[in-house]
């Protein structure tokens, strides 16, 4: 609120000096010049902090979640809500394929490598007798491209 005062005291007291200014001014013909640099002059005072917001070195982002100040940190948050969106994806991809064989999934937990390639995944399940484990893990290893030896199933093995 200090920030917003300060500005419009700065923008009062600059125009009042120009308006003095132009009064001060005899010749009629020098006074549209004058108008003309002083009207210039406020709208880049005005368009100053507009300018300073929408700067992208200085972006800051307020949220009840996040508090960013910095162009890298905002960029890092995006790759963690996109990187929870793509594991959320591919669990609920997990969970429907798993269901065609009648499998009671408790929790599907997915890791990742950096370049958002899974690296892992752990099935919490109920596998009744009629499923077979290793085909479901071929299945679920060629759909992710992860290496069989990665795909763990508790509770059913």
């Amino acid at each position: 609120m200090d920030q917003i005062t300060t500005f419009v005291r700065q923008i009062l007291i600059t125009a009042i000096f120009f308006s003095i200014i132009i009064i001060i001014v005899p010749d009629e013909k020098y006074k549209k010049y004058i108008k003309f640099f002083c009207s210039a002059f406020l709208a880049v005072m005005l368009i100053a902090p507009i300018k300073s917001l929408l700067d992208a070195d200085s972006f800051v982002y307020n949220s009840s979640v996040y508090e960013v100040s910095t162009k890298q940190e905002y960029e890092d948050i995006q790759d963690k809500v996109v990187q929870k969106q793509y594991i959320t994806n591919l669990k609920n991809e997990i969970k429907d394929d798993l269901a065609k064989y009648d499998i009671d999934i408790s929790c599907v937990e997915i890791t990742l490598k950096d370049n958002m390639s899974v690296n892992s995944v752990t099935i919490d399940a109920y596998i009744a007798g009629s499923a077979n484990i290793n085909n479901l893990r071929a299945q679920i290893s060629k759909k992710l491209n992860v290496e069989q030896s990665n795909i763990k199933f508790n509770n059913g093995e």
